[in-house]
């Protein structure tokens, strides 16, 4: 028989658990290695953490560039990339990465993103005072952002004990002869054979491989 509609035929009680997401972690490496300077690459890369019980979707994560260094590439595979290389903040890029799904049984989703810090003569057009260059700090934290979050989650370097804090790099921009070559070469201005009484030019060549200029002192017996 046909059932009068509507018809109660029952009740059941669904318990909603919302995904546990942890803190999510934010590392940096410096592409050519060695001393951040002026003009490096960095490259930050992001874990998203989670309980692998419960699925999580509809994860943002925003982060705003530095005004000393400029958003150059995101990698964001299998996610939305909505970020931009002029906005933000401080009009140095912002990442933005929407449609974060991590699976149940998965515990953590990574994306990345590259920077370049900026030049000794974009810093100084920045207003960075010259004698504040060297030591500078490099500071960059994101945010993590999902409707049933009580509020964001801020990323964390997982490399200090503190937690959550910003991933800081501090800039070195200074001069460096350290493995430095000086070459000196001769020409004889008269031009060969080198013949008594010919003039002979000496150029020396030194090389300075930091950030900062040098003034050096040559003697030469």
């Amino acid at each position: 028989a046909e059932l009068p509609d509507p018809t109660e035929v029952g009740s059941a009680n669904v318990r909603v658990i919302a995904p546990t997401l942890l803190t999510p972690q934010k590392t940096a490496q410096d592409l050519n290695g060695g001393a951040l300077e002026p003009g490096d690459f960095v490259t930050y890369t992001v874990r998203i953490r989670k309980d692998p019980g419960t699925s999580a979707a509809a994860l943002t994560f925003v982060d705003d560039i530095t005004a000393y260094a400029a958003l150059q590439t995101v990698n964001a595979s299998g996610f939305t990339d909505e970020s931009t290389l002029t906005g933000g903040a401080n009009g140095s890029g912002q990442v933005r990465v929407t449609d974060i799904t991590i699976p149940v049984g998965a515990t953590a989703a990574t994306l990345s993103f590259t920077v370049r810090i900026r030049s000794v003569e974009e810093l100084l057009a920045a207003g960075v005072d010259a004698a504040d260059i060297d030591g500078l700090l490099i500071r960059n934290q994101g945010t993590l952002n999902a409707a049933f979050l009580p509020s964001p989650l801020l990323t964390d370097n997982p490399a200090t004990s503190a937690s959550p804090d910003p991933t800081d790099l501090r800039l070195t921009s200074s001069v460096n002869f350290r493995n430095a070559s000086t070459f000196k070469s001769a020409e004889d201005v008269d031009g060969e054979p080198l013949a008594p009484g010919d003039t002979v030019r000496f150029t020396i060549s030194v090389r300075n491989s930091g950030s900062q200029p040098a003034q050096v002192d040559l003697s030469d017996d």
